[in-house]
């Protein structure tokens, strides 16, 4: 992987995205990059427009965030770290894609909400569908421990599932890379396929 120059962290001002910042804090910190904070505003579209004309909503009124409301929240989750804003009004998916393709940046760094069932089947997982679609990699950081973050994060051990692929020698590059910045281990996992049970019964 090469040197991270530009990381893009997305927020959405809860508890996730304070844990997610902390981390590109430091991955910033241990590369000399900068970071750039995205806060998207959804742009609704009214049920009865699902399947009929393409017109949408403006962003809902309620969600009043501006720039001063964000470099607090950032400030409070790491401090007076220099950091680029930007508020943007869309689909939230497209616009971190579209950002990060803008910038450019090296690397997505952002938290994840656990959201399952029936909540997710409605809403979807941005954090999911930006590791579907984004072009760079994409760190995640989970919503376990989320309070309890260490102050700065760190890595002790870096675990990089590996197969014959030309994607999971790249993720080995970045493993290696984050390991060496950060001073980690790296555990390499390879994973052989059990035979069937019916192959396995013929020898």
């Amino acid at each position: 992987m090469r040197p991270l120059q530009k990381i893009l962290c997305p927020v959405d001002t809860s508890v996730f995205s304070a844990r997610a910042l902390s981390y590109a804090k430091a991955l910033a910190g241990w590369y000399g990059a900068s970071i750039a904070v995205l806060y998207v505003r959804p742009v609704i579209v009214p049920p009865a427009l699902w399947f009929g004309a393409p017109a949408v909503l403006p962003p809902e009124p309620e969600d009043g965030l501006t720039e001063r409301h964000l470099e607090s929240f950032v400030r409070d989750a790491i401090g007076a770290a220099p950091v680029t804003l930007a508020i943007r009004d869309g689909a939230v998916v497209h616009e971190i894609l579209q950002t990060a393709a803008e910038l450019p940046a090296d690397l997505i760094v952002m938290g994840t909400h656990g959201h399952s069932g029936f909540e997710r089947l409605l809403l979807g997982s941005v954090t999911e569908k930006t590791l579907r679609k984004a072009q760079v990699p994409v760190l995640t950081v989970p919503e376990r421990g989320a309070e309890r973050r260490p102050d700065p994060p760190g890595f002790e051990t870096i675990l990089c599932g590996m197969d014959r692929s030309a994607t999971a020698r790249r993720a080995l590059d970045a493993a290696l890379s984050l390991a060496d910045a950060s001073g980690a281990r790296v555990v390499i996992l390879h994973i052989v396929p059990a035979a069937p049970a019916a192959a396995r019964d013929a020898r």
